[in-house]
């Protein structure tokens, strides 16, 4: 047993000093921000006030008065894929978590409380992976609300 976890705690030791080694020695990213992305320039935003409303309008500068629905079309247009994405990978992620729940709950049968905990697990990991799934729906309705 002590073998085993010496073995463990070299390696692990190994792989930090790794990690810190490659941070050492990897060349750093030199990023410049000197373009001018089109229709994103700073000078280019008109803010105007309408003095018999009181209305605020933005323009130019990659700005638009498209008012809020417009900016979650663009929000949601934009990360939508991303969004699914993850929630599907958290989907996926929890309906296998409450496998593992379920074969815990049959692993336990003679005890009453690792019962009890096994069905608290598999209630959560249940709503969670519920929940996770229905990002795609509810993403989708808002999409398609919105747009």
């Amino acid at each position: 047993m002590s073998a085993t976890m010496n073995r463990g705690m070299v390696l692990s030791f190994l792989m930090v000093i790794a990690m810190m080694l490659s941070f050492v020695f990897t060349n750093p990213i030199v990023s410049e921000a000197t373009t001018v992305v089109k229709n994103n320039d700073p000078n280019s935003v008109e803010v105007k006030i309408d003095p018999s409303t009181g209305k605020l309008s933005v323009s130019g500068g990659g700005f638009t008065n498209g008012g809020s629905a417009k900016a979650w079309e663009d929000f949601i247009g934009k990360y939508r894929n991303f969004i699914t994405g993850i929630a599907g990978i958290g989907a996926v992620t929890m309906v296998v978590l409450f496998i593992i729940q379920f074969l815990k709950l049959g692993a336990s049968a003679g005890n009453p409380q690792a019962r009890s905990q096994a069905l608290v697990g598999v209630l959560w990991t249940g709503i969670a992976a519920a929940g996770l799934g229905a990002v795609t729906l509810i993403v989708g309705f808002f999409y398609n609300a919105v747009g």
